[in-house]
């Protein structure tokens, strides 16, 4: 489905803010996932290997957790290089009890 009729240059919140298109924020939410948080690789920290890695450590502490919640929220894994404002604890929590799986 193409969105020729939203336009995000005039209204940049159009896509979170949209009755009438809900998906648009999923397909945004998933396009940037795949773009920037399944690809980053910076400072010795790569995603799919610290996914692995985790998954193998059978999906224990909030290490992994709390590093890809720094890309989202900050562009970056380590809070010492970008300190956040944002609380991870609510990633953890929700990690934590199984409702992503």
């Amino acid at each position: 489905m193409i969105y020729i009729i939203c336009s995000t240059g005039k209204d940049p919140e159009v896509i979170c803010s949209s009755s009438e298109y809900k998906e648009l924020k999923w397909v945004a939410g998933e396009f940037y996932w795949m773009e920037s948080v399944q690809s980053y690789n910076e400072g010795g920290w790569e995603y799919m290997a610290e996914l692995h890695n985790f998954v193998q450590g059978g999906m224990s502490g909030t290490k992994f957790i709390d590093a890809v919640s720094g890309i989202v929220n900050r562009g970056c894994h380590n809070p010492v290089s970008r300190p956040s404002t944002v609380a991870s604890n609510v990633y953890t929590i929700s990690f934590s009890s199984n409702q992503f799986l």
